[in-house]
């Protein structure tokens, strides 16, 4: 595990918002809730939206009390965290969507919180993908000074390996740099990773928005990150000017170059999910996240 250069902090005038953790310890012991994973669907011919279960946690070492949004990948697989886990210090889980339509969704255990030492403790926030696939979140708790930690997992270089952790940032005890961050980070162009904090930072406790140098790059990001064929996309980025080329996930588009921070595309016939990738002036920059094409 390393542990790069300390976060940079922005102290707020006001109290943030957030929602935190419940708590489902009783007597010591994580109470037997069930939780559901749901899908509402609705169309142009129905006008009451539909519910599906399509997965139901069980508790330990299955997962409790899911808190923060869901993130897919370009295959169709779900991600999301747990606070509580096969350790009781939280989780990350896959759902895959099953076989045969209509049976319930296979959930993969793909990190344990608490597994090594100064670990973060309880993930409750939505996950994010970058453009190489890794996945960052934050811990409410744990870290170094026990205020909370930002962290990247890794995929595995071979299918079925285990996922890699990089505490990218601990964050300080509470007073200092913030602590206790609950919500979903978001990444720049630039590849910086920004975030808030419950607490902090002193004389009091009224939270902080931070900002952590993860060293990805440049990169683009599509507004918004999913459309059909034929939908117009702004595509924002650093550098753009005298851009040669936009490819959703290797297909050609018809582009305008609005300015140096700003393409407006149109995606592609035969377009799939993947990645958007700009050829600029000074090289090649790929979107963050992937664009999802539907139909």
């Amino acid at each position: 595990m390393t542990v790069p250069s300390p976060l940079r902090r922005i102290p707020l005038e006001k109290t943030l918002t957030m929602s935190t953790r419940q708590s489902l310890l009783a007597t010591g012991r994580i109470a037997s809730f069930v939780l559901l994973i749901f899908i509402v669907a609705s169309s142009m011919y129905a006008t009451t939206p539909t519910e599906r279960v399509i997965y139901k946690f069980q508790g330990m070492p299955d997962g409790a009390s899911p808190q923060g949004g869901l993130v897919a990948d370009a295959a169709g697989n779900l991600y999301g965290t747990v606070p509580f886990g096969r350790l009781g210090a939280g989780m990350v889980f896959e759902l895959s969507p099953p076989a045969i339509a209509g049976n319930p969704w296979i959930e993969t255990d793909r990190y344990d919180f608490g597994s090594v030492t100064n670990d973060g403790n309880f993930p409750s926030g939505t996950l994010i993908f970058d453009k190489l696939g890794n996945l960052y979140g934050t811990t409410e708790a744990g870290g170094v000074n026990n205020a909370g930690t930002v962290f990247e997992l890794s995929p595995p270089a071979t299918t079925g390996g285990a996922w890699t952790e990089t505490i990218l940032s601990p964050l300080a005890p509470k007073g200092a740099d913030g602590s206790k961050p609950t919500g979903k980070l978001v990444m720049d162009t630039k590849g910086n990773l920004y975030g808030t904090t419950l607490y902090g930072p002193s004389p009091c406790c009224y939270g902080t928005i931070f900002s952590v140098a993860d060293g990805m790059g440049p990169l683009v990001e599509t507004v918004p990150v999913a459309g059909t064929v034929g939908k117009q996309v702004i595509i924002l980025g650093n550098g753009l000017k005298g851009s040669t080329s936009v490819k959703f996930n290797g297909k050609s588009a018809a582009f305008h170059v609005v300015s140096d921070t700003e393409i407006t595309a149109t995606v592609p016939a035969s377009a799939t999910t993947g990645t958007v990738s700009v050829v600029t002036a000074t090289g090649t920059l790929n979107s963050t996240p992937q664009f999802v094409v539907t139909k």
